[in-house]
């Protein structure tokens, strides 16, 4: 969602963020499937790339903005991803 957003920004893509998705979508797609929880990781996720690219790009280079903005955006959905499937709806 990051990059859909930043390219039509006509800002440069994130190629460090490529490997990183598609292994958190192999192992979500693999092991998990909790779909909320997944939707809910993935725009925290992308939020925080989104957000921190530009800020980090302005401090470092881009190679290393975008390894680090990456990195945090996966901590986040990682996280969030956790909470979110640990989530249970009450008992009825």
């Amino acid at each position: 969602m990051a990059y859909a957003i930043l390219n039509l920004l006509d800002q440069p893509t994130l190629p460090v963020a490529a490997p990183v998705v598609m292994l958190l979508a192999h192992w979500f797609w693999g092991r998990h499937r909790h779909w909320a929880a997944g939707a809910v990781a993935a725009f925290a996720g992308s939020a925080v790339v989104f957000v921190l690219t530009d800020l980090a790009r302005l401090h470092w280079d881009r190679i290393a903005a975008d390894a680090l903005t990456t990195a945090a955006g996966a901590t986040v959905a990682l996280a969030v991803f956790t909470g979110a499937s640990r989530l249970t709806p009450p008992a009825t």
